[in-house]
């Protein structure tokens, strides 16, 4: 997987790559062993795991769940048991993870200077 400054290549089977712009992708799902890319428009398969998905994008994507990794810019809205994206998605969050991911989300938040839409 290569990664040259926003966009980042990610492999889509059959010996082919394609690339994406980090700050268009809204969240990823795992599907088996491979993931579903969600960008604001495609829901697109690519053949890498969730986990090695993960170790390629900026801080600012979030393990919200074993099967979701979201990009935080995009979360319109966090509960007890979901997140909601801009695109209306509503993602599980494990209540057991709530917490965590409530204030991994204010963290990030608060380094680039934004204020919490769910304070």
């Amino acid at each position: 997987y290569l990664m040259k400054s926003d966009c980042i290549y990610l492999p889509t089977g059959h010996s082919r790559c394609r690339l994406f712009r980090t700050g268009e992708i809204l969240y990823a799902e795992a599907s088996n062993s491979r993931c579903i890319i969600c960008t604001g428009k495609k829901h697109v398969q690519i053949s890498i795991t969730l986990k090695n998905l993960k170790t390629s994008l900026p801080p600012y994507f979030l393990t919200i769940h074993r099967s979701y990794i979201i990009n935080a810019r995009y979360v319109t809205e966090i509960g007890r048991y979901y997140v909601q994206m801009k695109n209306g998605a509503v993602l599980p969050v494990p209540a057991k993870k709530y917490r965590q991911v409530q204030k991994q989300l204010e963290d990030l938040l608060k380094k680039e200077s934004m204020t919490s839409p769910w304070s």
